[in-house]
């Protein structure tokens, strides 16, 4: 019986230890979570203000068109800051999809890590179960032992000494 309380016992430890594993390891996901998603809100900012710097910039290159050989410099000058500002906004748009990518990746990741924990829980809780019937199994022997003992010693007390009648 004390054997089956110890690997009881044992199995409990086991579990409880599995079970911090699997709290640390939600807790780190969130945390990577967390991380991800200021990623994803400070590249969206990103992107957002670079939009408005070049928004503003093509109103400024459109304005000063004078004379016609500034007006074709200006034109280049234009188109060119034009096409560098799509090539911006595309990567900037590319670096906010991945970094999308990466916010749900952790979203996942913490999903799995909760179910861990639910599992490492569950366990836990049915490692609890089975010890506890084991200990009171183990206390009402010794509790009967105690008993017979002391039956046993009052049998001997109350015995009538025949040698001395």
């Amino acid at each position: 019986m004390k054997a089956k309380l110890r690997q009881a016992n044992k199995l409990l430890q086991l579990a409880e230890l599995r079970e911090g594993l699997a709290q640390r390891e939600v807790a780190a996901a969130a945390a990577v979570l967390s991380d991800r998603a200021q990623d994803v809100a400070a590249r969206e900012a990103e992107a957002r203000k670079l939009a408005h710097i070049q928004a503003e910039r093509r109103e400024t290159l459109r304005n000063p068109m004078i004379g016609s050989a500034q007006l074709r410099g200006s034109l280049a000058a234009v188109l060119t800051t034009f096409e560098a500002d799509r090539q911006r906004e595309s990567e900037a748009e590319l670096a906010l999809q991945e970094a999308e990518t990466r916010r749900r990746e952790a979203e996942t990741e913490l999903v799995d890590a909760r179910r861990g924990l639910l599992r490492a829980r569950r366990q836990t809780e049915k490692r609890h179960r089975i010890r506890i019937p084991l200990a009171d199994a183990l206390i009402r022997a010794a509790d009967r032992r105690d008993e017979t003992e002391m039956e046993e010693n009052r049998g001997f007390r109350h015995r009538p000494n025949s040698a001395g009648e």
